[in-house]
Parts: C-alpha cells; structure tokens; sequence
C-alpha cells in the first residue's frame, strides 16, 4: 500500500495516515440520502419497542410470586395482613379484648379458595370470608360476608369459588371466650377457561317445615347454613326454589356436615312438574368415608334407586363430624363427581334431565342433625340462556350483612 521507505514504523503513525481516510468516508455517507425504508422507520421506533417490551413487562409482573406479611395484629379489613396460598398462619383472639384478626389474599375470578381453621381453647371461633371493597367493620360491628363457618367445635372449613377477582378477606372471630387457631390457606387451582357465571345460593330459597315427632328444617341465624333436624329415622328432601339449572353445563357445590347423630347428605337433582320420571342423588356417607352417586327412577309412586356408583369408600372424604364440600358438574350426559377439590368418579346417563335441586338426607339414628352451608352454581357459556344469567353474575352483591355480637 505504502512505498517502502514510507512504510509506518509503529502503530501511532498508522493511526495518523488511516484516520483522514475514514473521515472522508464518513462525510460521503452522511451527505449521502438515506434510503426510504430507514427515513420510515425511525418516526416509529418507539412503537416498535412498545410492541417488543410490553408483552415481556406483563409477563414479569404475572409471575411475581405473592409476598405474604410479616406477623401482626390487624382488625379491621383496611389494615388486613397479606396471605399466600400454601401458607399458614397462628393467632389468638380473645371475645373481649382482640375479637378479630384480619388477612387477605388475591384470588382471581372462577379460582377456588379453601380456608382451614383449627382452634383450640374455652371459646367459640368462627371464619369469615369477605369479597374485594367491603367496607370497615368499624364501630358498627357490621361486615359483608359471602361465606361463612360457623361450627360448635372450632374445626372451620370453608371451600368458595371467587365471584371476582381481587383481595379477599379472612377473618377469624371470637364469638365467646378465648381461643388459639392455626389457619391454612390453599388456591388449588386456576381460574377456568372460557366464559362462566358464579351464583352464591342463599338458604332462604329452602322450605321452613317441621313435624312434631319427624322432623325440622330451616335456615339457621345468619342465613349461611340450612339446618335439617331429623327426629325419628327416615329420610328428608329439601328444595330448592326457584328452579335455576340450566341443562347442559353447569356444576353445583355445598358444604354439608353431621352435627350430631348418624346420617349422610346429599344433593339431589330433578324436573319440575312433581319430580317428573325420576331424579339424581349424588352424596356423602361421613361414617364411614363413602360416596355414591344414584339415578332414581319413578312409576306409579314407586322410586327404584339405580346406583351408577354405588357407596365406595374415598380417601378424599373427611370422615365424622367434619365438614366435606361437594360438587358435581354436568356436562350433557357426562357427570363429574368431586369432593374436597378432588375427582372421585364420573358416570354417564341422561335417562332424566333437570332443571331443579334440592338437599337430602337420610338418618340411621334418631335425632340426628345435619348442617349445608355457603352453596354455589356456576353456569357455563355453552348453557342456551347463558347471555341472561351472565347479567345476574353480581359479585360482591350476594354478600350477607352480618352483625357481630
């Protein structure tokens, strides 16, 4: 390139005689017109980066894991400790000086939620669960409640479908005296897919009845639990009214337990116009850890029980006096059988239809009592009149007003 005896004899004076030639170079480029495609794409650069970024920004903020708080005492729901799901927690209330502890956790819309209460100690405890923007309890003493348990043994479960999404809150309430608790907090799973509407089931659709010597059935105070008393050994239906379920897909749950005696509960599922040819009967047997599920066929009077899946023991079933959740779901023909958030079984059969239920029991012992509590419907977007019930789908707006004594 250079004559030899002009030759750079280090790398200074190469970097003497390079350096005006990419100066020229760089003067030829930026007199020279850039070509179309770049002079349209410089204006929209920031919304190219927006395109790029945003999704990665959301998906980190998805997955940021929940950050329960430190321990504390909060109590009211303004001041409300932050839970985690998988996580548990200890406290004590007291009836006169600390009746409240206070958390909340988030719950997406569809996602079910399950609270596990253990106390121990002279008093009685109860377990709230309150939706996203309830008020302060305050001086009033009054809070907004969707579910509630409320057992005279300090062992409370409450197992609910979130009607939307946000921070719900826990409270634990000392009804009478004092008392330790441990409390367990589980999401079991993700909210579903598709289009769904979620419908709290009050117990003041039950029928109040009672017959001296046979049987008494109501709603208990507070209206979170329908309480059958059967007297003597037999067997109770309750229904339900209005009707509400609308064929094909839908699922029903509801908590049930035994409070004293022996007996199983039931849901059951029927046509209007007097039962119709028959009905369904999906249920729990708490003696000892069994469940069935029978298809009821009706002629002249007579009902003969089919079991599609006759009493089987599950080890998903808690057994006594503790408190099981039920669900079933039914898609068409397709039934799904689910207790305490697990699968144990599924049938086929669409001898009957229907478009009602109702809450059974059947006693082996007299004077037994059983107790349904914080019952739910869901209806699916494949239901015909999906577009009308999806209106009455109001969230907070099912919660009961209930007065702390």
């Amino acid at each position: 390139m250079f004559p030899a005896n002009l030759q750079p004899t280090n790398h200074l004076q190469r970097w003497l005689l390079v350096a005006p030639i990419l100066l020229c170079v760089g003067l030829l480029f930026s007199a020279t017109p850039a070509p179309a495609l770049y002079a349209q794409s410089a204006p929209a650069q920031p919304t190219v980066t927006e395109t790029i970024f945003l999704p990665v920004i959301t998906a980190a903020q998805a997955a940021q894991p929940c950050v329960a708080d430190p321990p504390g005492d909060a109590d009211d729901l303004p001041d409300a400790l932050i839970l985690c799901s998988g996580q548990t927690v200890t406290g004590a209330v007291h009836r006169d000086t600390d009746r409240l502890d206070v958390y909340k956790i988030y719950i997406e819309r569809g996602q079910h939620i399950e609270l596990l209460l253990d106390a121990s100690g002279d008093g009685n405890v109860e377990l709230l669960l309150s939706p996203p923007d309830s008020p302060p309890i305050g001086e009033t003493g009054t809070i907004r409640v969707s579910a509630a348990s409320m057992r005279p043994d300090n062992q409370e479960k409450i197992d609910y479908i979130a009607r939307e999404s946000g921070y719900w809150f826990v409270t634990v309430y000392s009804a009478v005296g004092q008392n330790d608790y441990s409390l367990a907090v589980t999401i079991p799973d993700e909210p579903p897919a598709g289009d769904f509407a979620i419908r709290g089931i009050t117990c003041r659709n039950f029928v109040t009845a009672s017959s001296p010597g046979w049987y008494d059935q109501r709603c208990r105070p507070g209206g979170f639990e329908y309480q059958i008393t059967r007297i003597n050994v037999s067997f109770t239906k309750a229904w339900h009214y209005p009707p509400i379920l609308e064929p094909p897909h839908f699922a029903l749950e509801v908590s049930a337990y035994l409070v004293q005696g022996d007996a199983d509960y039931r849901l059951f599922l029927f046509e209007e116009d007097n039962w119709g040819p028959g009905y369904y009967a999906f249920g729990v047997r708490p003696s000892d850890g069994a469940f069935s599920m029978m298809r009821i066929d009706r002629a002249d009077g007579v009902d003969t029980w089919t079991p599609l899946i006759d009493w089987t023991p599950s080890p998903h079933i808690r057994r006594g006096t503790l408190t099981n959740r039920l669900r079933i779901e039914r898609n068409g023909a397709e039934w799904t059988l689910i207790i305490n958030g697990q699968q144990v079984g599924s049938v086929t059969d669409d001898t009957h239809g229907g478009t009602e239920f109702g809450l059974y029991t059947r006693n082996t012992e007299p004077n037994s009592i059983i107790r349904f509590e914080n019952m739910q419907y869901v209806r699916y977007s494949d239901t015909g009149t999906y577009s009308s019930v999806a209106a009455n789908d109001n969230g907070a707006a099912e919660a009961y007003l209930l007065q702390l004594e």
